[in-house]
């Protein structure tokens, strides 16, 4: 029924910057699963494996688990098409203002957009462990991108030529926080849009072994 699982012999630990690396047979992935997620499961509802999170430059493997860093507060440790910590720093005291414990210094950022999340590393599949609370918009597809193109009106790889304050990105949340949802991630992984998930840890799984894992459980 599973093959000769001769890529899943045997269980290993390997711990690198808070990322553990476990080398597991497909149909125990899903029992873990299943286990240690059972209230994202269950509110995700059928898209319970439709979040995803493209991942480079960190440890290589199939599974993975990660432990959030809380407070990311230099610029080394700020996403992707970030527009510089003070537009972050703003951005993200608007947001602890309006009381979201979801910000952008202490979640992972994921999508329901395929697309969107190849184009910033290895497909992997994110589920939950545990108590969680998102952020979400229902506009802002990415907050970046967005400020870029639709407030300021100029190429996003343009965007390196400007310098973005700490007013303009604590403006920004400011003017959209009505767009902007603290529940329903099954709502939120429908809308495409970027989501900030605030949580101890989560595991990362490879999209094909996702795939894998759910003919074996069919």
């Amino acid at each position: 029924m599973y093959g000769n699982g001769a890529d899943f012999l045997k269980l290993r630990k390997i711990f690198e910057n808070d990322i553990l690396k476990l080398d597991i047979r497909s149909e125990e992935i899903y029992n873990i699963i299943q286990k240690d997620c059972q209230q994202f499961l269950y509110n995700s509802k059928d898209l319970k494996f439709c979040l995803y999170r493209g991942i480079r430059n960190v440890i290589k493997g199939d599974f993975l688990k990660f432990t959030i860093l809380q407070n990311r507060s230099t610029l080394k440790d700020l996403n992707i098409g970030s527009l510089g910590q003070d537009f972050f720093k703003g951005f993200n005291d608007s947001m602890k203002k309006y009381g979201f414990k979801a910000n952008r210094s202490n979640s992972v950022f994921c999508t329901g957009n395929l697309d969107e999340a190849y184009t910033y590393g290895d497909m992997y599949n994110i589920f939950i462990i545990g108590d969680y609370n998102i952020s979400w918009s229902d506009e802002i597809y990415d907050y970046a991108t967005y400020y870029v193109e639709k407030i300021k009106k100029i190429d996003y790889e343009e965007r390196s030529k400007y310098i973005f304050s700490y007013d303009e990105g604590y403006n920004f949340f400011e003017e959209y926080r009505n767009t902007y949802r603290k529940s329903d991630i099954y709502s939120a992984i429908k809308s495409d849009n970027e989501i900030l998930i605030n949580c101890k840890e989560y595991y990362a799984v490879k999209k094909d072994i996702v795939d894998k894992m759910l003919k074996l459980a069919a």
